[in-house]
């Protein structure tokens, strides 16, 4: 009898090591160029806007808006520190940044640290924070009204 409660104990804490383990590994978050995300203190990666004077990235209706505006062929425009990466979590992330497109089509968008170099990751520690800029590369002969891809944020719970 005391074999089979010893059996079953080890049975219950087994399943709730992995039951543990199987709690927020990810998170992923597609959208257009003009992205919208939740905004909301309680998530566990928040894109937070920076203060800018021309209101390419807002909160409205309580979503984060990248509108890039009118931009003009042959042009390259950069917004430095334009978003903030937010890690709502206690542990370490992965953020992974991607810009997808067609295929046959050409990304426009980059997404780059303060000095315009584009960045694929970055790791956040528990409650971490890092601004994101932005540069917008329009070649020559785009047409207007064009948003040839799709911007993807993700985060993967680092391993310890």
């Amino acid at each position: 009898m005391r074999k089979k409660s010893l059996l079953m104990v080890s049975v219950l804490l087994c399943l709730a090591s992995l039951m543990v383990a199987m709690a927020y590994t990810s998170a992923e978050v597609q959208a257009g160029y003009t992205v919208n995300v939740v905004a909301s203190d309680k998530a566990l990666l928040a894109l937070i806007p920076n203060d800018d004077a021309d209101g390419t990235a807002e909160i409205k209706e309580g979503r984060l808006e990248l509108s890039f505006g009118a931009i003009q062929p042959d042009s390259i425009y950069f917004w430095k520190d334009l978003v903030t990466v937010k890690n709502n979590s206690k542990g370490a992330v992965e953020v992974k940044f991607a810009v997808k497109v067609d295929e046959g089509e050409e990304s426009y968008v980059a997404i780059t640290d303060a000095e315009g170099k584009a960045i694929e990751d970055i790791e956040l520690a528990g409650e971490g924070t890092q601004d994101i800029s932005f540069k917008v590369t329009v070649p020559e002969g785009a047409n207007s009204g064009d948003s040839p891809g799709t911007i993807i944020v993700s985060a993967t719970a680092v391993e310890k």
